[in-house]
């Protein structure tokens, strides 16, 4: 059931229970009522740094962040032990992962390995889906 809800820890029909509750009301819900369905709009945005705004969704064993870019924001090369894959869904992003830089324009992907040192620039207003494995902590909320 990859991508279900239902599937999800926290799932008040599951047999394992999520210690921790859920902070996220859209996907609480989608727990409550077993849906398999969630409109991103409906999920919390939170300003990660600035320019960069995050909705999140985490199904126990990855962690979707959808972020709104504003233009000419960039992120610092950085590096984490979570396998990222990054897709652009509208605008430019330029993305340098171990010293190679390249543009990623909507239909274009990184698969970034764990540990590799990254960052990135917004070069138009943009529209991204970050995809980690395993999930991000620090990106709940």
């Amino acid at each position: 059931m990859a991508g279900n809800v239902k599937s999800l820890k926290g799932n008040p029909r599951s047999k394992t229970q999520d210690p921790k509750p859920q902070r996220n009301t859209a996907l609480k819900l989608a727990y409550i009522c077993g849906m398999s369905f969630l409109k991103i709009e409906d999920l919390p945005s939170k300003e990660i740094l600035k320019g960069y705004h995050a909705r999140t969704v985490h199904t126990g064993t990855m962690s979707f962040v959808y972020w709104t870019v504003e233009a000419g924001y960039g992120i610092p090369q950085h590096s984490h032990p979570h396998e990222q894959v990054a897709h652009v869904l509208s605008g430019e992003f330029e993305l340098t992962v171990d010293g190679e830089m390249r543009v990623l324009k909507p239909g274009v992907i990184a698969v970034i390995p764990p540990h590799a040192k990254h960052g990135g620039k917004a070069i138009t207003d943009c529209r991204l889906l970050d995809v980690f494995h395993p999930e991000r902590e620090d990106y709940k909320f």
